[in-house]
């Protein structure tokens, strides 16, 4: 399913609430103890993804059995499975509000039952103005206008609802993360910061923390997280799973306490100091959709002593191992204004590439003489794609784009300026893609690329090789999980197409429409490469029958069951997984 809608109080009571209706209602509140009580329902969503759908459906029912008085639930419709009544974005947007406004309220909804039910009517009511009106007039403006005009402004006016609605998978980010961790430290000596300093040196200066450290603590948060919602009727009947004992929860490793007030001064902060930080934060961007504050801050304290914190969303949390790695060394070099900032996300997309070529190579290895990791021209001796991977009559051709576009691109709600993001990013890809299959099987002159190690050309991609390609099938893969969406993924298709209309490639060659898929997507599609082809998985994902508001996860949960595939998860990740546990727990002397 591409999304599940909201449920409307205008859709039940027939009048639209006004932003002062709504207000109103959110005044009567108890900031501290309402904001503390929605930071755990939205933590309670954020645990269960779009593929957890079981568990899902249990606390949204929970929560409409325990916040929606008879009265409401009579007025719901009577088939709710593809909607929603309570969703991140809007517990987010509520949350936000109670921590900006200025005066108290009385009711406290942990206590009272009729303040609880008037906190549930307020979340309905916070749906109708999410559903921006000034958005709207755009779509039925563009109603006589072509399907790409059409779908471009629905990707603008999604990418950020879609970006919560589709968060990465712990397990995957946690083994990634520290996979990027192990190539950092390799090739350490490549990039260093004016100062001379390393990206783990930069790191450790701005946060008082050692990368690996950082990595560990916000591992071990996840993992007591990601076991605690194992089941939710579990969380239910002890709601103190949510909160984390800061003296205690690293208190049987050998980890510094210094440290662990490193790691909690990064990650968590109070509500007074999260209020500050949200004022003014917006700007240009569209305040229902720009929840940096709490992506920094993903934990906060519920007490005055700072002892016990709980977190504001799992999957900001789970955000904090690897984008919260990249945007904390970034912002501590962004106003400098000197090379390093193109230095660094230039040796980050190095990284990203070296990470997706050892996943490939695994698959492929050096002896079949089939991918190309990094493979150079002739020629030209510069690199032709990121990766290729040879099928006999058909090449998959890849860029990868490790870094993530920025806030005012996903949040703004401006078409241009979200072009104008992509273009700086993953824009930059389609370019290269169609530059390359315009060089190896380009009208005029072709050139051929090999695959080298240490500089020694191994095995190549000859003339004879171009000759038996039939099909080939262009490729990116991406790290920023707001081009999940599946509307991303038709955007860049249509300018990709327009990229190779001013190529040259020879009259034969079948160049088949673009596929964006991000890392994830690629972990979890390389779990099957053993018993089909990437090409037959991509079919699936270009044909026809995929509508541009799906995912690619969409796709290949339909190509499995078509071809009676059972689902399985990556086991690289699963294994990479288990030896994480293992020596975490000897280096931080961590019993069971």
């Amino acid at each position: 399913m591409p999304f599940r809608t909201p449920i409307y109080f205008s859709e039940l009571y027939g009048d639209e609430p006004t932003e002062d209706d709504v207000n109103k209602r959110i005044d009567q509140f108890a900031n501290l103890p309402t904001v503390q009580l929605l930071a755990m329902i939205n933590t309670f969503l954020s645990f269960y993804r779009h593929d957890e759908e079981e568990k899902a459906n249990y606390v949204q029912g929970f929560l409409i059995q325990n916040f929606a008085s008879e009265e409401v639930r009579n007025r719901l419709p009577k088939d709710t499975k593809d909607r929603l009544f309570f969703h991140r974005q809007q517990l987010l947007f509520l949350i936000k509000k109670l921590l900006l406004k200025d005066t108290d309220g009385k009711q406290d909804p942990n206590h009272e039952v009729a303040a609880r039910y008037e906190l549930g009517l307020t979340c309905l009511m916070i749906n109708d103005p999410l559903n921006n009106k000034e958005q709207t007039k755009k779509l039925e403006a563009l109603k006589d206008e072509n399907e790409e005009a059409i779908l471009s402004e629905l990707f603008v006016q999604l990418i950020g609802s879609s970006e919560l609605s589709n968060p990465p998978d712990v397990m995957h980010s946690i083994v990634r993360s520290e996979e990027f961790f192990n190539i950092f430290q390799r090739r350490k000596e490549e990039m260093k910061f004016k100062n001379g300093q390393t990206v783990t040196e930069r790191f450790c200066e701005v946060t008082g923390l050692d990368l690996q450290q950082y990595l560990w603590m916000a591992f071990c948060l996840c993992v007591i997280y990601d076991v605690a919602s194992d089941k939710p009727e579990d969380l239910i009947a002890n709601p103190g799973k949510f909160n984390i004992d800061v003296n205690t929860v690293f208190a049987k490793t050998n980890l510094p306490k210094d440290s662990v007030r490193a790691f909690f001064k990064t990650t968590t902060t109070n509500t007074k100091e999260l209020a500050e930080t949200l004022k003014g934060a917006n700007g240009p961007l569209l305040p229902e959709l720009e929840f940096t504050a709490f992506r920094t801050y993903p934990l906060f304290y519920l007490n005055e002593e700072q002892n016990v914190a709980t977190t504001l969303d799992f999957q900001f949390l789970t955000d904090k191992l690897c984008a919260g790695v990249f945007h904390t060394t970034l912002n501590s070099i962004r106003v400098e204004e000197n090379k390093d900032w193109h230095s660094f996300t230039g040796f980050w997309g190095k990284v990203f590439e070296e990470y997706v070529n050892d996943r490939l190579r695994e698959c492929f290895p050096l002896s079949g003489e089939r991918f190309y990791a990094s493979p150079h021209l002739t020629k030209e001796n510069q690199e032709a794609f990121d990766g290729a991977i040879d099928y006999g009559n058909a090449l998959v051709v890849i860029e990868y784009k490790g870094t993530y576009l920025t806030r005012e691109a996903k949040y703004s709600g401006q078409l241009e300026t979200l072009m104008e993001g992509i273009n700086k990013n993953v824009g930059k890809a389609v370019t290269q893609l169609a530059d390359g299959i315009e060089k190896v099987f380009g009208a005029n002159q072709q050139d051929t690329f090999s695959q080298r190690t240490a500089g020694n050309v191994v095995y190549t991609f000859g003339k004879e090789d171009a000759e038996r390609v039939k099909k080939i099938y262009p490729l990116i893969i991406v790290q920023d999980f707001a081009l999940s969406i599946g509307l991303a993924n038709y955007k860049l298709r249509q300018e990709f197409k327009r990229a190779l209309e001013q190529r040259k490639i020879i009259a034969e060659m079948n160049v088949m429409p673009l596929s964006l898929i991000t890392i994830e997507d690629f972990e979890k599609a390389m779990a099957y490469i053993d018993e089909v082809t990437l090409t037959d998985i991509i079919d699936e994902y270009i044909s026809p029958k995929h509508e541009p508001l799906f995912t690619f996860e969409n796709s290949l949960v339909r190509f499995l069951e078509k071809h009676g595939i059972a689902w399985r998860d990556n086991q690289w990740i699963v294994e990479r997984r288990a030896a994480m546990n293992k020596a975490i727990k000897e280096k931080l002397n961590m019993g069971d």
